[in-house]
């Protein structure tokens, strides 16, 4: 680096520190300082960025974003590497100027090894026109947030402009036929998950072709995974040409393969990793500290990702490593108040983060719903989505033993579309911390909270009252 990059460079990280501080005295702002930056040097995350030995990696995709970049970042610290990440869940771009300031010492270095970002598909695409990746991981591409990206086969090539941008390694999910078939230019590998799976993780295509699937004798998670096969036929992986738009069969090997799942509630798994160096297959049983069969997703494509970064690293070490991670926050997160801290009995709390069609019915099919109060809190804040029209998409029968309110913004529209699954709802209030706090009353020992974004990061601050919570980021 130039000495007059060096000196921009600390001047600008000076000024950001002193505006991150000065708006942190105030408000939970995370990304305005970077917003400031960016529009004052344009050029400082280039600077930032290129300071790093092993590169920059981007985690993209419509689900599971936050989780899998933690899951990354933590696999990548047990194998002796300095990982900066943005784990605020910010994944704007400006989100991450506003991170690197704060890593960024006075003498304008950013000491680490290697960058795991997680990036918005928008602004993915765009991160990529300053700065091309040395790795991209593409999870997924669903129907999510309409209102501002339009279609999916939108968003499916932003994820292609990341794809052809990407100059070491890009790890696909060869499962979702909008990711699978993305343009690569660098080294292209896969994960996926065995044929006995596929009924589980139904990809968007799947969700909206087979209507089979919102039959009424559809109740329950069993009756979905002994009927799945039935319903979407026995096939090898069957990959959608999405530019011809016809179905075409392709030969995909896979390096990362999550191949067994012994139980969608207590979550235990097989994933079978092919080593890179050896070429050797084996596999690994596991009981990951993360809830949610979407999470053995996110762990199955960052453990692909990790071993092309470090061939080397250990798998016995990285299943060790993945087995102690926890939920980033709200993907799973388990909140636990002590009756002594209330006045009511003690509770464990589920908060998940639902914000589209396929990511809410694995969420549902994820956890025992029977006889368990539900609270699902709908906000229709820029941040979750104007159009809610998602949720007709939803299969909500897995809660019909459930005990359910609704609240956010679109309470009574959640209560609406949960009764034309014929399922009551005990009451419906606008009101969060009203919601919140009447359903934690219920004698029972268990509360599930379902959320969109802002309504997630509301009930974590309601919470916050009675317990302890991590901060974002922890």
């Amino acid at each position: 680096m130039n000495k007059s990059i060096k000196l921009s460079n600390i001047l600008t990280t000076l000024v950001g520190k002193f505006i991150r501080s000065a708006v942190r005295l105030k408000s939970n702002a995370s990304a305005y300082p970077g917003y400031i930056i960016e529009k004052l040097n344009p050029k400082y995350i280039i600077n930032q960025l290129k300071q790093l030995p092993k590169g920059v990696v981007i985690i993209s995709g419509t689900n599971g974003k936050t989780t899998t970049t933690k899951i990354v970042a933590n696999l990548l610290q047990a194998n002796g590497l300095k990982v900066f990440t943005n784990p605020t869940g910010s994944n704007f771009i400006r989100g991450v100027i506003s991170e690197i300031l704060a890593k960024t010492n006075l003498l304008g270095q950013l000491k680490y090894d290697i960058a795991v970002l997680e990036l918005d598909e928008a602004y993915a695409a765009q991160f990529i026109k300053i700065y091309q990746p040395e790795y991209a991981l593409l999870l997924n591409v669903a129907r999510d947030q309409l209102d501002r990206f339009g279609e999916i086969d939108k968003t499916a090539a932003m994820l292609n402009e990341v794809s052809l941008n990407t100059i070491k390694t890009v790890v696909l999910n060869a499962n979702d036929p909008h990711i699978a078939n993305l343009d690569v230019s660098a080294k292209k590998v896969y994960f996926d998950i065995a044929k006995n799976l596929q009924k589980l993780f139904i990809n968007d295509n799947q969700l909206h072709a087979d209507d089979q699937l919102r039959r009424d004798d559809l109740l329950h998670r069993d009756d979905l995974l002994h009927r799945g096969d039935q319903l979407l036929g026995q096939s090898k992986i069957s990959i959608l040409n999405i530019k011809n738009n016809q179905t075409t069969k392709q030969s995909i090997n896979s390096i990362c393969r999550l191949r067994k799942i012994k139980s969608t509630v207590e979550t235990e798994a097989e994933i079978e990793i092919i080593d890179p160096i050896s070429q050797k297959s084996q596999v690994y049983n596991f009981k990951p500290n993360l809830k949610g069969v979407y999470n053995l997703y996110n762990a199955t494509g960052a453990l692909a990702l990790v071993k092309q970064i470090i061939p080397q690293a250990d798998n016995n070490k990285l299943i060790k490593t993945l087995s102690t991670i926890k939920p980033a926050f709200g993907r799973g997160e388990t909140i636990i108040i002590k009756s002594n801290q209330t006045d009511f009995a003690d509770k464990t709390i589920d908060l998940i983060l639902v914000k589209n069609p396929s990511g809410f019915r694995l969420a549902l099919s994820s956890y025992n719903n029977d006889n368990i109060p539900s609270l699902i809190i709908i906000n229709d804040n820029y941040a979750d989505s104007r159009d809610i029209s998602w949720l007709w998409d939803v299969n909500f029968t897995p809660l019909r033993k459930s005990l359910v309110a609704t609240s956010g913004t679109r309470a009574y529209d959640m209560a609406l579309r949960l009764i034309h699954d014929n399922i009551a709802v005990k009451k419906a209030n606008c009101d969060i911390e009203q919601a919140i706090n009447l359903s934690l009353k219920s004698n029972k020992p268990i509360l599930r909270i379902y959320a969109t974004y802002t309504a997630m990061l509301e009930t974590r601050q309601v919470l916050a009252k009675y317990t302890k919570i991590a901060k974002i980021g922890d």
